[in-house]
């Protein structure tokens, strides 16, 4: 069962995360910090939702989603991850699949991700454009030297709110968005990006 987390589990979420061997301690750390905010903040004023999947009271995996600052209708998701132990029964793919939905429930008609670059991310790129998210963009260097930031987005069906200027080409891999400060904690080459990535983001390379 996929619902909203609890204020009691933040401890799961934690686990589950810490589980995962690509996390470091920085990126664990982050997600404490956007747990802490959601959980005395609530998600209007944190700007972060945490969702969980629940099988006979564990957590098996969890997805923190959330709009993205100066724009309409556009959101980040942050983090997906799943247990280790539970890969492979379509706990990632029905995470994401629930994120859409609560995007498009709060009038979102974008749903952008990030990841790493590198090698160990792979698995989670591929994950990404298996969900029906194109790589649109890369920024070579970006978390550090030989780790490139990814981009993928992906369009939600619904309603445009009229006068949007933003706008993304994914078949030409080239995005033009309002300017934004991105509070992004997340994970993802160089040379050209509609020959050479396969691409992810921030989570889990599991479906």
């Amino acid at each position: 069962m996929i619902e909203k987390a609890l204020n009691t589990d933040g401890l799961s979420i934690l686990q589950v995360t810490a589980a995962i061997d690509i996390f470091n301690e920085t990126e664990i750390s982050c997600v404490e910090e956007l747990w802490s905010a959601y959980r005395d903040e609530g998600e209007e004023a944190s700007g972060y939702c945490f969702l969980v999947y629940r099988d006979a009271g564990r957590i098996l995996g969890y997805a923190c989603f959330g709009p993205h600052p100066l724009t309409q209708g556009s959101f980040d998701l942050y983090w997906i991850a799943v247990d280790p132990k539970a890969r492979g029964r379509g706990i990632g793919r029905a995470l994401l699949s629930r994120v859409e939905s609560e995007v498009q429930a709060r009038a979102g008609r974008l749903l952008l991700i990030e990841t790493s670059s590198t090698p160990a991310y792979a698995p989670t790129r591929r994950f990404y454009e298996a969900c029906g998210y194109p790589c649109i963009a890369t920024v070579e260097d970006f978390y550090a030297p030989g780790d490139g930031l990814v981009m993928f987005a992906k369009r939600l069906p619904g309603h445009v709110p009229a006068g949007c200027t933003c706008s993304v080409s994914l078949d030409s891999h080239t995005v033009a968005l309002l300017p934004t400060q991105s509070s992004h904690s997340s994970l993802l080459g160089s040379g050209d990006a509609s020959s050479q990535l396969v691409c992810t983001i921030s989570g889990y390379p599991e479906c």
